[in-house]
């Protein structure tokens, strides 16, 4: 339903590709271009992507890209521009930098490009063996020590004590 996903989104941008005005937690900019580049609407898309690419090089450039997200941002911005070796050597940037959503981006539709890609499978199997790791930890932690419990029975204490 590309034509309603453009429909719903291009107002968000003011009408036109004012790419400052999304939010990359949100991802509307990619969704906008996502349904341009399904819908036939090429030039739009590349349009949107190629501005957006420019934020990613400034920010860059500028040395204020170090955040994960913002890298894996700019690796999805590369990929749905078709520039697979920039949306690896992103990803691989936001995976030191700590990006970890692997699960949330494991059947991910822009990604699927690049499934069968050693270089990516490798990167996501890095990134799933340290969140698989962080979750063992976790686990461990709290068979040790039972944090809900025990937040739990803080939560009551503040809550009895009228805070």
């Amino acid at each position: 339903r590309y034509t309603e996903a453009i429909a719903a989104l291009v107002p968000l941008a003011g009408g036109e590709a004012d790419v400052r005005s999304f939010m990359p937690e949100l991802d509307g900019a990619h969704a906008l271009a996502w349904a341009y580049l399904n819908s036939g609407a090429r030039t739009k898309a590349e349009t949107l992507l190629s501005a957006l690419w420019r934020l990613c090089q400034a920010e860059q450039n500028e040395g204020v890209s170090h955040d994960s997200g913002h890298l894996h941002y700019c690796a999805e911005t590369a990929l749905l521009r078709d520039d697979r070796e920039r949306a690896l050597e992103f990803l691989d940037q936001a995976v030191i930098a700590g990006w970890r959503e692997y699960y949330i981006r494991q059947h991910d539709p822009y990604w699927a490009a690049l499934e069968n890609d050693s270089r990516y499978r490798a990167l996501m199997a890095r990134v799933k063996a340290d969140v698989d790791r962080q979750a063992a930890e976790i686990a461990r932690s709290d068979a040790a020590e039972d944090f809900v419990a025990k937040f739990d029975a803080a939560m009551a204490t503040r809550k009895t004590a009228g805070k």
